[in-house]
């Protein structure tokens, strides 16, 4: 018998001592809710239950008794409840988070003089249904084995368990639930809200946003699922508690018992489901360029001195409040494409770094007084949207271009006064079609020894970007109707913007000479089978 064994059989034969002495003395009853009450840890060692439906856990039914991961994560949590700080938790599959969330809030629910607490998931049934797989059916299975003496003044089951309602009829406390939706937690006001699983909601943003509002204290949980999602920011957030659950921490969870879930699953399962991996976990990426090492090696190179008669161009990707993306391209003679220079920033990023102008000025003081190209660039293509007149001026509505136009002429009079001639660069509308940029940057991959694109080491936005570039994961049931392989995640795709205006503006590239196939392959054969043909015919003309 291990320690942890020792642990857990200490624990139920005080269950059972102090249940017992309950049973016999009202005086008991009193101080073991009264304990109860002062203590989470005692509340759910000593009344709570858990379920678990997998046939090699038969009975199924068990009395909750914490391991000291849990015992410390239930204690972390109350502790930022009290403080008024959001609390985020990145765990491994079947760790019992959800079980320690919703059990902590039956002990608020039951003790509080006013609490008012939200929880919700991507999908109603996760939220309540009746029945134990949902939220709502934990919170009900701990609920109804607690003791009566527990219990609220006149509780009554059908009466104050309603659908995605629990109500306290002493105290007037609730737990409501809602299921993920642009309004979420917007009509109510509570003492805090749990966001399950909130790596795979929709609407992330919008419910982060309103939950500001409504709530002092959010407790979001979820297994990681990429990089491309609002939970993953939030790890990232300094300003927010965060704790990691890793299977490792879990005494049972052995690496054996690792090593055996490493053979059923899927190398994604894997990452999302036991390790943690926000970079293995999330939907599938556009490119290979993060497996494929040889590509990797040829593509992202150091960088060089651009000789003078390849021809440069520029992307411009224009954000207001989000990031803006310059890049400078490079074509030599043999028709392949360099990135060789960005520019990439948010407003935020210009006032670190003492602007404090806006964009269009940002943009326009970069290129004139940044850009180490300026004057050798033949033109930049740009978002077609910066097209759109929708500014007021005193010579009527602008569009964003003309007003980059109109700062970069400013500059240059400036420059002009001070002895300095430069030239007005030239701005044209970009292609917008990502499936086709797609395919014509993989055509320029296919000959990973001799890659028709190369990127600069130093310009590591675009890097990051094609590294990142994921397709967008639809759900089970959308992925019944459309292709998975439809569209790309609209996030942090700055750069990939900018490569894109660029890329697509150039003819297509002629196609790659087929590679030979390897001796003494069928192809090989079927090859050679072919050539002999062909010479037979030539020779009998």
């Amino acid at each position: 018998m291990n320690s942890t064994d020792i642990l857990i059989r200490q624990k139920k034969i005080d269950r059972a001592k102090l249940i017992n002495a309950a049973k016999e003395s009202f005086e008991a009853k009193v101080a073991l809710k009264e304990k109860a009450k002062r203590d989470i840890v005692f509340f759910v060692n000593q009344f709570c239950w858990t379920y678990d439906p997998r046939p090699e856990n038969f009975p199924n039914h068990f009395s909750f008794l914490t391991y000291p991961f849990q015992d410390d994560y239930l204690l972390r949590l109350e502790e930022s409840y009290n403080n008024n700080k959001d609390f985020l938790t990145i765990k491994s599959r079947d760790m019992g988070v959800s079980w320690m969330i919703l059990v902590w809030a039956v002990w608020h629910w039951l003790f509080d003089s006013s609490f008012n607490m939200l929880i919700g998931s991507r999908k109603e049934d996760l939220v309540d249904n009746f029945q134990l797989d949902s939220l709502f059916g934990k919170i009900d299975y701990c609920v109804r084995r607690l003791p009566k003496y527990l219990l609220p003044k006149d509780f009554e089951v059908k009466k104050h368990r309603t659908f995605c309602k629990l109500i306290n009829p002493e105290r007037e406390n609730s737990i409501q639930g809602e299921s993920a939706n642009l309004e979420f937690s917007r009509q109510g006001r509570y003492s805090c809200c749990m966001l399950d699983e909130f790596a795979f909601w929709q609407f992330a943003e919008s419910v982060w946003t309103a939950t500001a509002d409504s709530s002092p204290v959010r407790i979001v949980v979820s297994t990681p699922c990429g990089k491309n999602n609002k939970f993953y920011d939030l790890s990232k957030t300094e300003t927010i508690n965060k704790v990691s659950l890793h299977w490792s921490l879990h005494p049972y969870k052995t690496k054996e018992w690792y090593e055996d879930e490493k053979k059923r699953r899927t190398p994604r399962e894997i990452a999302q489901e036991l390790d943690m991996d926000f970079e293995a976990s999330g939907a599938e990426r556009v490119f290979d360029i993060r497996s494929n090492q040889e590509l990797r090696q040829n593509v992202y190179i150091d960088p060089f001195d651009i000789p003078e008669s390849w021809k440069l161009r520029a992307g411009l990707d224009y954000g207001t409040r989000n990031v803006s993306a310059f890049h400078v391209f490079a074509q030599d003679h043999n028709s392949c494409s360099y990135a060789i220079w960005e520019w990439r920033r948010n407003l935020d990023d210009l006032k670190k770094e003492g602007f404090f102008g806006s964009m269009v000025q940002a943009i326009a003081w970069m290129l004139v007084y940044k850009c180490p190209y300026y004057d050798i660039i033949d033109h930049v293509r740009a978002d077609p949207s910066l097209w759109v007149k929708n500014q007021n001026s005193p010579d009527g509505m602008v569009s964003i271009i003309q007003q980059i136009q109109q700062e970069i002429s400013r500059l240059i009079e400036e420059e002009k006064k001070n002895g300095k001639e430069r030239k007005k660069i030239g701005f044209i509308e970009g292609a917008q079609n990502d499936l086709a940029c797609i395919e014509r940057t993989k055509s320029l991959w296919s000959d990973v020894s001799d890659p028709l694109l190369k990127i600069f080491r130093s310009c590591s936005g675009l890097m990051t970007e094609l590294d990142e570039l994921m397709w967008q994961d639809w759900s089970e049931v959308q992925q019944q109707s459309r292709s998975i392989k439809e569209k790309i995640e609209d996030k942090n795709n700055h750069s990939w913007d900018a490569w894109k205006y660029y890329i697509m503006s150039k003819p297509a590239p002629p196609l790659l000479k087929q590679q030979q196939p390897r001796l003494y392959t069928y192809k090989w054969f079927e090859n050679k089978s072919k050539l002999t043909e062909n010479n037979k015919l030539r020779n009998l003309r």
